[in-house]
């Protein structure tokens, strides 16, 4: 048992001095890409967390001549954010992380919704041209 130990000591080079011609070079970080790469395109903030310009994403409409008007995203770049549901209005902040908003109301829980790649969606609600 003794010699495969050796053997396997050997093995790993873990012995005497090598031949080998190798030369070590240093180690060079890998640069990692930002959390959101799309950050930097000028549609958000410098800290990546609001949009840059004011945006407002609408959907979910009751029916025409009814009651109401439509599900209503107002998104402001100081981070502030107004939420229309039908006929009531919910004010508080939001912010972004990737492709995820978080939006707070001032007396309420926390709320996520998925943001889509090309930023037109937020949840089920489209952007407003």
């Amino acid at each position: 048992m003794t010699s495969r130990v050796i053997l396997f000591v050997a093995a790993l080079g873990c012995g005497g001095p090598t031949t080998s011609t190798k030369t070590s070079e240093p180690m060079v970080p890998t640069p990692t890409e930002p959390a959101n790469p799309t950050q930097n395109d000028g549609t958000f903030t410098a800290d990546g967390t609001h949009f840059a310009a004011e945006r407002v994403y609408e959907g979910n409409c009751a029916p025409a001549g009814s009651r109401g008007g439509c599900y209503r995203l107002t998104l402001r770049p100081d981070g502030s954010m107004e939420y229309f549901m039908l006929d009531a209005a919910v004010n508080g902040t939001y912010s972004i992380a990737g492709d995820t908003l978080t939006f707070t109301p001032a007396d309420g829980q926390a709320q996520q919704l998925a943001i889509s790649a090309d930023r037109s969606m937020v949840g089920e609600l489209k952007l407003k041209p």
